[in-house]
């Protein structure tokens, strides 16, 4: 049976229910202010829609209107309704795509220096998602926190670890360390790492030290005069100060706990003030930093690895000869990150998630290192970055060797790409193995700007 050509008033229903579903479809990816408007709008056009779908199906005659007049009438109505819509629509979604331009272009490529309250790549993390939550654009967040560095190692690896990534704001978070085992000259090495940046015209914040709980208040009193000099070197060189340790003393006084278990490290709470004092001191007063912190995965994650541990203590570490046999067989399992099974440490869990093996993996005996194995198909013939955190051991690309551990050099850190390797990847399959500790992550990205 031939079904019956639409009417003109079904034609526009449709029409109606079609801008309905694109409204509701368009709310992804957009904030969630925005995204509530577009809700509203589709909603909105879809009550409409229901309403005028139960007038009556025949239209009444009007003096001087004909049926078919007062039909297309119904319809033109119905459309410029939903063109309406549609347009606030665009105007929403046009103004979703293009984001706050940033305070100030200094804001663009930002470098956090510290120790391994920088390390572990909370507050630096929680900086990025509290901007881009209030609709700016989203800067690049590179992380420079070495876990145990004093002020001293901070000036000596201020070259490579903060100037080699071109910056063009450096956040400074110094102190801890100095505090609580010396081996530092906070006095003379904190002003020289403002002098050297300065003399390299890198703009700064700086902030002052955290709290300290009460395991460590034989060390509280010590934390004075540092911030003390932190606030006249801001003043001395013009520069803003991240009141971090007023901001948690307030909160601790409110009874908010801010300290891990150790009284030194922050914990979430803690690191979330730590977020909102460098936000307030970089002028984005207007920006409160979300109360859950979003894990992210890393950048070009290695997800699948298969992998092995090494118990025998007689097997040698690889070199140029040996790589070259390494092939997986039964006694090599599938790895894959994130790790399913949550871990009971706030940090640990959020690290787990970002997709860093965080352990022995379950399926893995116990070992001396573990060996992991993956093949990268590549389109082309490129360079790229390989990425390393926690405790990777050494790295080989189709049978070259990138990068050893140099056991000699302070520790190099904990954070996601804190070692940087640049690898030439050949068209079809390349063969990535490294040799690692049980917590690490590796990945494989087109530019440093992360």
């Amino acid at each position: 049976m031939t079904k019956a050509p639409m009417t003109t008033r079904e034609q526009a229903q449709a029409a109606c229910l079609a801008l309905f579903l694109a409204l509701r479809s368009s709310q992804m990816n957009i904030p969630s202010g925005r995204s509530r408007s577009i809700a509203g709008m589709s909603d909105l056009l879809l009550y409409y829609f229901a309403y005028r779908r139960h007038l009556p199906t025949s239209v009444a005659p009007v003096k001087g209107v004909s049926a078919y007049n007062a039909s297309r009438g119904y319809a033109m109505k119905t459309l410029l309704f939903g063109g309406l819509v549609l347009l606030a629509l665009c105007l929403q979604v046009g103004a979703a795509s293009k984001p706050k331009p940033l305070l100030s272009p200094t804001h663009q490529r930002i470098v956090f220096l510290g120790d391994s309250i920088t390390d572990g790549n909370t507050y630096p993390a929680w900086i990025k998602q509290a901007l881009v939550a209030a609709g700016y654009e989203a800067p690049i967040c590179i992380n420079a926190g070495y876990g145990g560095h004093t002020s001293t190692d901070m000036l000596n690896n201020l070259e490579r670890n903060v100037i080699a990534l071109h910056p063009t704001l450096v956040c400074i978070s110094c102190g801890a360390n100095d505090v609580l085992h010396g081996g530092g000259a906070f006095t003379t090495s904190y002003p020289a790492i403002i002098e050297r940046l300065a003399k390299e015209k890198i703009p700064m914040v700086l902030m002052t030290l955290c709290v300290l709980g009460e395991m460590r208040k034989d060390k509280t009193d010590t934390t004075v005069p540092y911030n003390k000099l932190v606030h006249e070197m801001g003043e001395k060189y013009k520069l803003p100060v991240a009141e971090v340790n007023a901001l948690q003393l307030e909160a601790w006084a409110q009874g908010i706990q801010v300290l891990e278990v150790d009284h030194v490290h922050p914990n979430l709470a803690g690191q979330r003030l730590i977020a909102q004092a460098v936000l307030t001191a970089m002028g984005y007063t207007d920006v409160v930093v979300p109360q859950t912190f979003k894990s992210e995965l890393i950048p070009g994650l290695i997800k699948t690895w298969q992998m092995r541990a090494v118990t025998d203590p007689k097997e040698q570490p690889l070199d140029r000869e040996n790589v070259k046999t390494i092939k997986p067989d039964a006694a090599w399992k599938t790895v894959t990150f994130p790790a399913k099974e949550p871990l009971k440490g706030q940090w640990e869990e959020t690290e787990r998630l970002c997709g860093f093996s965080m352990g022995q993996p379950a399926n893995l005996e116990k070992g001396r290192y573990y060996l992991g194995y993956t093949e990268l198909d590549e389109k082309t013939a490129h360079m790229a970055y390989i990425n390393l955190g926690g405790y990777v051991r050494s790295v080989w690309l189709n049978g070259e060797k990138l990068y050893t551990v140099d056991t000699s050099i302070v520790w190099p850190g904990w954070h996601m790409g804190k070692f940087r390797l640049v690898g030439e990847f050949k068209a079809g399959k390349n063969v990535l193995i490294i040799e690692t500790d049980p917590i690490f992550a590796v990945s494989v990205t087109e530019n440093s700007n992360w």
